[in-house]
């Protein structure tokens, strides 16, 4: 597993640095090309700018150069010192200046005489310097050029006696120009600067061309030219590729070396110490032989702490172990108890008995479904006398147990107070006193009570808080029955109730719900609501209270679907027959 893990984290590693070097390689050949040719061009130019300045304006006089140029055979002839006719025009030329130096400035008034005397001396001058720098700056070839693009030639290139060299050079600086048009830069006035290109000549070798402009003023006509053979700056260049390569692959492999030998040491086996521990814990759960194991790791990085945290784990399973086991025999007891709590809570809702099948003048039907295990909702039912029906519906604030106990005191105190001859309203007045008493959780119920004369159908009811109940006269829909609606139950001292009557119809169906039926809600969130409950009660319209409560309770299945239960779902009916 060692050798696995380590081979694997070596490979990868060394591929991605195999890539990132290749990369890395392609991009300084490329820039060390171009940093070389920078260097070379700089130091050529500052070369080109030395001979220029060596040479000096009078002897590069453009007027001097055209002069040249325009009679440049008989101007390569240079001069004769014996030459009674040179030193004649010569003489006179000096002696026209106090300080015997003739200023070149003045050409254009020299007479023709003196130009071409001014000029031999002056060229001859000139390609002494021309030779003596080519060999000096170890250029191949140097020239003096006119740039113009129409009459590109060599005027001076200090091999006088070798015609063949102005054509080569003149072919070269074509090849360069048509190729690169480096010289329109000079032609277009856009730099004095020295310029560079390649160009390779008709036997393919190639050439490195400078040029240095001899700017006087308006335009540029004549230039510097050094030309060079590229081949020593490709040796020079491939040779220092060849350095950093090799000292870059021989990084690379020390560098892989290191990291193979650092990851195995920092990260393999302390993973694998790791792994092989929290094995042998996963088996027998020993913390102490695995708290033992992972103290060798020595290392101080994350795998260091990581093993420290995988001991502190181990102890702290051990702990939550013996917790869960308590608390698994808690939630059992509980669970228990809250299983009993709901039977005594259900037991406490009252079924339709004999006392009310003996009563054929009205059926009765009621349901309660907690969304918990124990619920706050409530219904309630029973005879006072032979003639007066007793309906209660309720709905407590919050849920759970805590709304089941408040739900079981509200019960027990509105059956007692009714059960004694009191009022529909004065029974909530005194429930409601007795609920607010000790009342530190601040809880309240809302209720609906009321009291059915099943003689002549008059209800006597009060509504604490509570929803509209529904109503349906024979021949008719089941609608809203908007009554009037106090505060509910418990949650203020002092309140009076005020009741009102409706009166039933032989045929009519009372329907009374807690809010956990209009708002069931759906797992889009959308709830349920009192027009789709009405819908559902008069698709089935005039039938028996069992069969309403049925279907509106598949009414809010169907709406509901997988959403779990919200809220407790409580439904009361009853109909006069």
């Amino acid at each position: 597993m060692r050798k696995k893990i380590a081979v694997q984290i070596t490979v990868f590693i060394s591929i991605f640095m195999v890539i990132v070097f290749v990369f890395n390689l392609f991009m300084l050949s490329g820039n060390s090309k171009l940093m070389f040719t920078k260097a070379k061009d700089e130091l050529t130019g500052r070369d080109l700018k030395q001979v220029v300045n060596s040479i000096g304006f009078d002897t590069l006089n453009p007027w001097l150069l055209e002069y040249a140029e325009q009679h440049l055979e008989e101007t390569k002839e240079g001069y004769v010192w014996d030459d009674e006719d040179f030193d004649r025009v010569y003489g006179g030329l000096i002696n026209r200046y106090e300080d015997g130096d003739v200023n070149l400035y003045d050409f254009n008034e020299f007479s023709s005489a003196e130009k071409r005397t001014a000029t031999r001396l002056y060229y001859k001058i000139l390609d002494g310097n021309i030779n003596y720098d080519t060999n000096a700056l170890e250029f191949d070839y140097m020239a003096i050029i006119d740039i113009r693009e129409n009459s590109l030639k060599v005027i001076c290139d200090g091999t006088k006696d070798d015609p063949e060299d102005d054509r080569f050079i003149e072919e070269v600086i074509i090849a360069e120009t048509e190729k690169n048009g480096t010289l329109e830069t000079y032609r277009k006035n856009e730099s004095t600067e020295p310029v560079f290109g390649l160009a390779t000549d008709k036997n393919g070798i190639s050439w490195y061309v400078g040029y240095y402009s001899l700017a006087e003023g308006g335009a540029v006509n004549y230039a510097v030219c050094c030309i060079k053979n590229s081949e020593d700056f490709n040796k020079t260049l491939s040779k220092q590729r060849g350095l950093m390569i090799g000292l870059a692959v021989a990084g690379l492999i020390v560098f892989l070396f290191l990291l193979v030998w650092f990851l195995y040491f920092e990260t393999v086996k302390p993973v694998t110490q790791i792994q092989k521990s929290v094995r042998s814990y996963t088996n027998d759960k020993d913390t102490e032989r695995v708290i033992d194991e992972l103290g060798k790791i020595r290392v101080s990085n994350e795998f260091g702490m990581l093993s420290k945290d995988i001991s502190e784990l181990a102890e702290e399973m051990d702990r939550y172990t013996k917790e869960n086991i308590l608390l698994a025999t808690e939630n059992q007891r509980i669970a228990t108890e809250l299983e009993l709590a709901a039977k005594i809570q259900m037991n406490a809702l009252p079924e339709v008995d004999d006392d009310i099948n003996g009563h054929p003048e009205f059926k009765l039907a009621a349901s309660m479904n907690p969304a918990k295990e124990v619920g706050g909702d409530f219904y309630d039912f029973f005879m006072l006398d032979d003639t007066h029906l007793a309906l209660v519906i309720a709905d407590v604030s919050g849920k759970g147990v805590p709304a089941a106990l408040f739900m079981m005191m509200a019960k027990i105190q509105i059956e007692n107070y009714a059960k004694i001859g009191l009022s529909p309203k004065d029974v909530l007045n005194k429930t409601n006193e007795a609920l607010c008493l000790n009342n530190k959780e601040n809880m309240f119920v809302t209720v609906w009570f009321g009291i059915l004369d099943i003689s002549t159908g008059i209800i006597k009811a009060v509504n604490a808080g509570h929803e509209y109940p529904i109503l349906r006269q024979p021949g008719s829909d089941y609608e809203l029955y908007k009554d009037k609606h106090g505060v509910a139950a418990g949650s203020m001292e002092g309140i009076s109730y005020k009741e009102y009557e409706i009166a039933l119809q032989k045929g009519s169906t009372l329907f009374l719900y807690t809010d956990g039926v209009a708002e069931a809600s759906n797992s889009n969130e959308e709830l349920f609501g009192t027009k789709r409950m009405l819908e559902a009660m008069n698709n089935v319209g005039d039938c028996s209270p069992d069969v309403l409560l049925d279907a509106v309770r598949s009414a809010t299945d169907s709406f509901v679907g997988d959403a779990p239960q919200f809220d407790d779902l409580t439904m009361l009916a009853v109909k006069l027959i």
